[in-house]
């Protein structure tokens, strides 16, 4: 079984593409917080696909938004033009729910706004 789920704020807006023959492909990626040592951050890449990646991922997937995620776990491994293994680890997401109810300019009581740029990811 190939299942996982895990909770956590997207890094940065979601982006959108398509493949040669037309299929949509929305990527993002999540941070979350290790349970046992919450200084110590994963970051992990997100793979929507289709309908679901166009109209509901993309269009409100914003940096900062809190989701939950479930889907399968990846690995894709190759050799580059050195001859040395290379690997890339990320989900491909069957369900995405977004767990807050943000505007894009809403800023929560007692927060300020940052500039992109002071952001270390």
């Amino acid at each position: 079984m190939n299942t996982w789920f895990g909770i956590g704020r997207l890094t940065k807006d979601v982006e959108l593409r398509y493949t040669p023959n037309g299929k949509a492909i929305a990527t993002g990626t999540i941070a979350i917080s290790r349970r046992y040592n919450q200084e110590k951050t994963d970051f992990i890449d997100i793979r929507v696909w289709g309908a679901s990646a166009e109209k509901y991922f993309a269009e409100y997937g914003k940096k900062g938004r809190l989701i939950a995620v479930q889907g399968e776990l990846n690995i894709d491994t190759w050799k580059d033009e050195n001859g040395n293994w290379q690997s890339r680890t990320y989900i491909t997401a069957s369900n995405v729910r977004f767990l807050d109810n943000r505007k894009d300019n809403d800023i929560p009581e007692g927060f300020q706004s940052v500039d992109d740029d002071s952001i270390p990811f």
